[in-house]
């Protein structure tokens, strides 16, 4: 009630059968039919689980945190029920790390939303997810990333779709060549040299739209400096402006 705690008791009345012996609570409208708190504790817990850890609302509304787990599984439950997901158009295939595992991950692309969630990324769920997807025929598009495992999946399951690489996962590979170029030649100086360069990664790796003021100049301070690390910073920008081409 406002915000705040309350604890109601209610005296009921109890019956038992003189046939078969069982007994039977009487019935209070103002009390959940699962469990003993109002529909309002449910709503206020459903409304804030989201925001809320599992140890931290049921300390806020008293509850333990079973029935929190299990006031949200029913809420899930009803959700499911009453929402349909439409299949996408653009399919985008990922995964994710929660807890310390990865799980595969479904988005709508063009709406950028998530369309479903793996417990694992492994290959047998991900066959068993995309063979129940209703309406596989609405996906004209997928993008994946260049893990191995799922390229083979949806060229199985989507075989006349175009797959595109995801383009976070392409450009990762240049950035990722020119942190070695930037480690090697780090290793070869002294401990005062490379704390002078201690954020050259940040500038290295920043796109020349995305430099801060003085960006530019530390750029090309390190160029001049080191024309290995120029070289290979050239290189990167070069394999990202691919994205730039108005054509293939």
């Amino acid at each position: 009630m406002h915000g705040k705690r309350v604890l109601v008791p209610i005296e009921r009345l109890r019956f038992r059968c003189k046939t078969c012996g069982r007994t039977l609570c009487e019935a209070v409208p103002a009390m959940d039919d699962k469990r003993q708190a109002a529909p309002r504790l449910i709503g206020h817990s459903e409304a804030h689980r989201p925001r809320k850890t599992c140890a931290e609302l049921p300390r806020e509304v008293g509850v333990d945190d079973k029935t929190a787990r299990h006031i949200f599984d029913d809420d899930v439950a009803r959700r499911s029920a009453r929402v349909r997901f439409d299949t996408p158009e653009v399919l985008g295939i990922d995964e994710f790390k929660i807890v310390g595992q990865y799980r595969a991950m479904l988005t709508n692309v063009d709406r950028l939303r998530l369309f479903d969630m793996l417990p694992t990324r492994k290959k047998a769920d991900l066959v068993a997810d995309l063979k129940r997807m209703p309406d596989k025929r609405r996906v004209k598009l997928l993008t994946t990333d260049l893990w191995s495992v799922d390229r083979p999946v949806v060229l199985d399951q989507f075989p006349k779709t175009p797959i595109v690489a995801d383009r976070f996962h392409v450009v990762r590979m240049a950035n990722d060549a020119l942190e070695r170029v930037r480690k090697s030649v780090r290793q070869g100086l002294t401990t005062r040299e490379r704390l002078r360069l201690k954020d050259d990664r940040f500038v290295l790796l920043s796109s020349r739209d995305h430099l801060s003021e003085d960006g530019p100049a530390k750029l090309e301070a390190r160029g001049e400096r080191f024309p290995l690390l120029r070289a290979a910073c050239e290189a990167k920008d070069a394999f990202h402006e691919i994205y730039s081409h108005p054509c293939k």
